[in-house]
């Protein structure tokens, strides 16, 4: 996972770089779990943060709109969820529901579109990049005020590199050397 950051992210601070190898090395020689969220959640709105049930509109395939409620995990970034008009969210969905998978790949989190965070607060689910809405941040910030909406947990430093790689991977890795061909064809 160290080595995937480092590569995914060659401006990262060499400190932090060799701090999260240290720590998994330390984690893998004591099989004591490592911890992807943060013991308290972080105040305010945080990229990584993950809430109770919120609204996901979609289409289906004939076409028709679907609303979807599901645990949410903030993707927007944590200066914009402040001052920007609208908040981006990936669905977190019970890990049940993604049969098509072989289980320990998920688990792995091998399976690009999906982030498992192995912890009891989410009770055996994954975000699916894959599924995601805007909410405005005005309208969420009051259903966090009235309780209509809570804030499960934050990442911890692990926790967002696996998020920021994850995200990487799923929607910025480079095109399949068919499709490069394709685009030099005249």
């Amino acid at each position: 996972f160290s080595d995937l950051c480092i590569e995914l992210f060659p401006s990262i601070n060499p400190y932090t770089a060799e701090s999260i190898r240290k720590a998994l090395t330390q984690f893998s020689q004591t099989n004591e779990p490592i911890d992807f969220l943060s013991t308290q959640a972080l105040q305010g709105l945080n990229q990584g943060d993950i809430f109770t049930e919120i609204p996901f509109t979609y289409t289906d395939k004939n076409g028709n709109v679907k609303i979807l409620k599901a645990k949410a995990q903030l993707m927007t970034n944590s200066c914009d969820a402040v001052r920007k008009k609208n908040l981006l969210f990936s669905a977190m969905l019970p890990i049940e529901e993604y049969s098509e998978f072989d289980l320990n790949s998920i688990k792995k989190n091998l399976i690009y579109e999906l982030i498992y965070y192995p912890d009891n607060r989410l009770t055996e689910s994954v975000v699916d990049l894959g599924i995601v809405t805007t909410i405005s941040r005005e309208l969420f910030e009051v259903l966090l005020k009235t309780g209509k909406v809570e804030k499960i947990a934050s990442l911890s430093d692990i926790g967002y590199y696996l998020w920021l790689s994850k995200m990487t991977v799923y929607l910025l890795r480079p095109e399949s050397a068919e499709v490069i061909r394709e685009k030099k064809t005249p």
